[in-house]
């Protein structure tokens, strides 16, 4: 058995029974709950960093992993890759660009405009916290 304290002093107990293939996990959850796993040994360093980058998440910070949506889009090409919004949706937001803060998401490249897709989905969640109600 070997024991593991998180970063908040949670402990994390890690057993395995001779001959198994599998280690048992036990911990307590951020939101309270009790978590009981059992992990084959190779896949076990995953599941750490799985658990390292939901505790960095429901502590509001940043994961250290890159964002699977660090890419940056052609403008046209937008609606190949999501639904939403619409090219003249976009065209509008790079219009008033300067009003609603979307001029931190475009990268313009000569005449190219560029979306950084990950500053997009993040000036999507501040709008949400701007909202005039």
């Amino acid at each position: 058995m070997l024991k593991v304290i998180t970063a908040d002093g949670r402990p994390v107990r890690l057993t395995r029974k001779k001959g198994q293939p599998f280690v048992r996990v036990e911990f307590k959850s951020t939101k309270g709950l009790d978590v009981v796993a059992r992990i084959p040994e190779e896949g076990l360093a995953d599941f750490i960093e799985g658990l390292a980058d939901s505790y960095a998440l429901d502590r509001g910070r940043k994961s250290t992993q890159p964002r699977e949506r660090d890419r940056l889009i052609p403008l046209t090409e937008w609606n190949q890759h999501h639904q939403w919004p619409p090219l003249g949706g976009l065209r509008h937001l790079v219009f008033n660009r300067h009003a609603n803060g979307f001029d931190k998401v475009i990268k313009r490249v000569g005449r190219r405009l560029l979306i950084d897709e990950g500053a997009f989905f993040d000036w999507v969640d501040t709008q949400d916290e701007t909202a005039v109600h």
